[in-house]
């Protein structure tokens, strides 16, 4: 799911949904249950609790950016695959 249009983008994949006004992708968001969600603090407060969330860009309105850095290479890796298998185990 994309919460930015695609326009620019001349062949989008087929299998990207993608919403050209904010409160359809908002909508969307608020009706997932127990899924794992990669996204910004605006789409992870309206996400319904059932899901496990990891948030991953800015905005942070809730002040803890990250407690795990550096996200990228290794330890980024280490804590993505963590984040992953604790879904699966849920």
């Amino acid at each position: 799911m994309c919460a930015h249009s695609l326009k620019a983008i001349t062949e989008p994949a087929a299998d990207v949904e993608a919403y050209a006004e904010e409160g359809e992708w908002l909508q969307k968001i608020r009706e997932l249950r127990d899924k794992l969600l990669f996204a910004d603090d605006v789409a992870l407060t309206q996400a319904d609790a059932s899901n496990m969330k990891v948030l991953i860009s800015a905005p942070f309105m809730n002040g803890v950016v990250a407690t795990h850095l550096p996200f990228m290479g290794e330890k980024g890796a280490d804590f993505l695959l963590e984040q992953i298998q604790g879904y699966y185990q849920k």
